[in-house]
């Protein structure tokens, strides 16, 4: 027996039980590093919609102005994590069943790591 029927083959079996558990890891880490962006692009895209909607109305302007941060709170709650679960279970659990799926995960870990350590951590230190 080799190192890799000791060590690899038990791992990536184990890894293969655990698919939907570990796409929600995944999806999970890609969105804590990339939320400000999502909030960004969503908070811009409801001041347009509600700026063209009640562009005549300052008070409902001013008063939306405190809320949106909640609102989109709220649709990211309600609509992007049940639609990232969906995206998860149609599309990533079915790549992720084969037999390099302890190197994906890994590299996934790795590149996470180097990410939070030469940007993201960053970020939060400014």
């Amino acid at each position: 027996m080799s190192i890799v029927d000791l060590l690899y083959i038990p791992v990536n079996d184990f890894l293969i039980r655990h698919i939907p558990e570990l796409a929600f890891i995944l999806i999970s880490l890609m969105y804590i590093f990339f939320w400000r962006y999502v909030f960004l692009f969503l908070e811009r895209a409801f001041r347009g919609l509600s700026f063209s909607f009640f562009e005549n109305t300052p008070t409902i302007m001013k008063i939306l102005g405190f809320v949106d941060s909640f609102i989109i709170f709220l649709v990211t709650v309600v609509l992007v994590i049940p639609l990232i679960k969906s995206m998860a279970n149609k599309y990533i659990e079915p790549l992720l069943d084969n037999n390099y799926l302890t190197i994906i995960v890994i590299i996934f870990f790795i590149s996470s790591y180097l990410y939070y350590s030469f940007v993201y951590s960053r970020h939060l230190k400014s």
